[in-house]
């Protein structure tokens, strides 16, 4: 019998068996429960990928809605009488900060590098010079 052959062997090749049949056997059992996990991973990743996507989708849905009502809410307000007085204002009130802004305010390095480029040719007369002229 099966029995008395394995007892008819000697102890080395037994422990061999023995411990080839349990590596295979928790290899099979090792794979079965990575497979079933991979499995359960996928699923649960598609399932999210799917939530998350669909909420996308719903709230650019909402913002597209919301930027078309602002846009023509806008366009609507500017091209009334209202809106054309404002944006003159606004104009004339953006134009009068930039002459405050001129004539309070040094002028910067390349402002005065401008200057400087542009009365160069010009000599400038000392006051000795303008004396003798006198």
């Amino acid at each position: 019998t099966l029995f008395r052959s394995r007892l008819q062997q000697p102890t080395e090749k037994v422990v061999a068996d023995t411990k080839e049949l349990v590596s295979s056997t928790v290899t099979g059992a090792k794979d079965a429960v990575s497979s079933t996990v991979t499995g359960a991973k996928d699923a649960m990743t598609t399932r999210v990928t799917g939530v998350v996507d669909a909420a996308k989708g719903a709230v650019q849905g909402s913002v597209d809605i919301t930027k078309a009502v602002v846009t023509s809410s806008v366009n609507t307000v500017m091209s009334s009488r209202v809106g054309q007085l404002m944006t003159s204002g606004v104009d004339t009130v953006l134009g009068k900060s930039e002459e405050f802004v001129d004539h309070y305010l040094p002028m910067t390095e390349e402002e005065l590098a401008q200057l400087a480029a542009s009365v160069e040719g010009f000599e400038v007369a000392t006051l000795h010079q303008q004396i003798g002229r006198a």
